[in-house]
């Protein structure tokens, strides 16, 4: 028992804690919170909409939603209760794209159902979107929601899916080449391919292994024609430049590029100590309706 508290103290330490020191001054009551949940960790990020900069980032790694509560009762960001806006995102597979035409709000769960097994535990969420015509149809699981609202009092739910899609489109308007972008998390990778503004493919899949990883990519490619000498990947999310799904994934295609920091917001000067293609979905909940 004597040693259980050092263990958890140990767990809720922010892997990154970047708070700009001008943020007192500017007051959280001027920002927004966005927060991101990959299983039982746990990002945030607090901009300040009026000049679209990002002020403070901390990451936690936690086992339960117990030790979540925990981080959420001492952080002193968290514990604030009157940000501008709050938007909560959620890390999963379960969700499908719906074109708005053929969208019908009673039948969610039978959309989702049609690609997904849905949990007795699970509740049906929809985002829309401001670049693309189209529902994001998504599970959410009932505890979560409940840890949400009762941390974050008043939050809106979104799929990472849905802040990744409205950033590839952002970010590669008007322009020619196709773009293949993936997202990665510790267990699963969001996969999408723009080209003249449009969405041509949109995916997510789970994976164990390097060897996972780069077989589902390779499928795409090979099922929508892309060509791996000549078609750049472009990566964001969790990897390192020496991981193993980084080096198979350059052993398969001639161009592989890790993101670059996004130019839809300003960042602080303490960002600099984060990897630029790391935690986008998170930043780009800024791009989402």
């Amino acid at each position: 028992m004597l040693g259980l508290p050092q263990v958890f103290i140990m767990l809720s330490k922010p892997k990154y804690a970047i708070v700009d020191e001008s943020l007192p001054e500017i007051g959280l009551q001027r920002c927004e919170l966005f927060v991101e949940f990959d299983n039982c960790d746990i990002s945030y990020a607090v901009i300040q909409p009026k000049q679209n900069k990002f002020l403070a980032f901390k990451n936690y790694q936690a086992n339960d939603f117990k030790q979540l509560a925990e981080i959420f009762a001492n952080d002193g960001i968290l514990l604030f209760d009157s940000f501008l806006k709050i938007k909560f995102s959620i890390v999963n597979v379960q969700s499908t794209l719906v074109p708005s035409a053929f969208y019908e709000a009673q039948k969610n769960a039978e959309l989702l159902a049609f690609n997904h097994q849905i949990g007795s535990a699970d509740s049906i969420a929809k985002d829309d979107f401001g670049f693309f015509d189209a529902k994001h149809v998504f599970a959410v699981n009932d505890d979560l929601i409940n840890f949400a609202v009762n941390q974050l009092k008043q939050v809106h739910i979104n799929h990472c899916g849905t802040a990744f899609i409205e950033h590839g489109l952002l970010k590669n308007r008007n322009k020619a080449q196709r773009a293949i972008s993936v997202n990665v998390h510790k267990h699963q990778f969001e996969m999408m391919v723009i080209a003249e503004n449009q969405l041509l493919f949109y995916n997510n899949f789970y994976y164990n292994t390097a060897e996972d990883f780069i077989y589902f990519i390779m499928l795409v490619y090979e099922q929508l024609n892309l060509n791996p000498e000549e078609d750049v990947l472009e990566i964001t999310g969790l990897i390192e430049k020496q991981s193993a799904i980084f080096s198979i994934s350059k052993k398969y295609i001639r161009y592989v590029d890790l993101a670059m920091r996004q130019q839809a917001f300003q960042f602080s000067y303490g960002f600099e100590q984060l990897p630029a293609w790391q935690f986008q979905t998170l930043f780009s909940l800024g791009l989402c309706v």
